[in-house]
């Protein structure tokens, strides 16, 4: 193996390590969005996807009655830390219409917390046929809560109208 490739291999680890150490994008979060209609409630997991190296957004959104309305999950994303964004494109399906795919494009805005890293402040997307225009929605550190596509809307809900 030749030492120029071996140091391209070298400085790529290096610079992925050190870019991953400006941001902290992984966790579960809740999330309100006001211009919805009936279902202004989700809840979220984003996580390393180590097979697909991208980091996956998965989650499920609620009707306002605690309901599941549909579930969402990552197609593709990229994390650009020089503009404080995470991009995502991601597939949906709305709760009992299995027959039905539609997609959209999401787009989580980063901020610095207290010690310099990259963590979600709030976010937008579209899709094509949930809501049909730009949706904005908080983003907010559900710790207390882990998602899986059995949780309920209730707590989710409730912790969401605390923060607000």
């Amino acid at each position: 193996m030749s030492t120029s490739l071996i140091a391209t291999y070298l400085y790529g680890m290096i610079s992925y390590i050190m870019t991953r150490r400006r941001f902290n994008v992984e966790g579960v979060w809740a999330e309100y969005i006001p211009g919805s209609i009936g279902h202004q409630y989700s809840l979220g997991r984003i996580y390393h996807d180590k097979r697909r190296k991208i980091y996956a957004f998965d989650g499920t959104n609620y009707r306002n009655d605690g309901k599941k309305y549909c579930h969402w999950e990552t197609v593709t994303s990229y994390v650009d830390v020089d503009r404080q964004k995470y991009f995502y494109t991601f597939n949906a399906q709305i709760e009992g219409e299995l027959d039905k795919v539609y997609y959209g494009f999401g787009v989580v805005n980063l901020m610095p917390n207290n010690a310099g890293v990259l963590v979600p402040s709030d976010a937008h997307y579209i899709s094509a046929s949930v809501d049909g225009k730009a949706m904005s929605h908080s983003m907010i550190r559900a710790i207390d809560m882990s998602y899986s596509r059995t949780s309920t809307g209730a707590d989710v809900i409730t912790l969401v109208n605390a923060n607000q």
